[in-house]
């Protein structure tokens, strides 16, 4: 049965979610069980290190993701502060995809 990741957090108790960032479509930097591309997004929550180890089991099962990674952290950032930075890193990865040393590969991929 799939459900939405949330769901996992909500269901266990002693994890609040603090704030998160909403899920980008990826490329991969190499397949992970056969694909090539994946959503990555972050979930920042307070949590009891029992809760965390429940946490991890719950997350390993899960069949609708491919990887995770838990890390501490003495402050958690606002939804604000997520928001912003998740704009900013866009930001900086379109203005990577045009470059002046790439105008055969812009104007190819617009099929000129």
């Amino acid at each position: 049965m799939k459900f939405p990741i949330g769901l996992i957090f909500q269901l266990n108790k002693g994890i609040s979610i603090v704030s998160k960032s909403m899920p980008k479509k990826k490329r991969l930097a190499y397949p992970i069980e056969k694909q090539i591309l994946g959503y990555l997004g972050s979930i920042y929550v307070e949590a009891d290190p029992e809760s965390i180890e429940t946490l991890k089991k719950d997350l390993r099962v899960y069949k609708g993701l491919l990887r995770f990674i838990i890390l501490s952290r003495k402050t958690v950032p606002s939804a604000h502060d997520v928001a912003k930075e998740q704009q900013e890193q866009e930001q900086d990865q379109a203005e990577t995809l045009i470059t002046p040393d790439e105008p055969a590969a812009v104007s190819e991929a617009q099929g000129e």
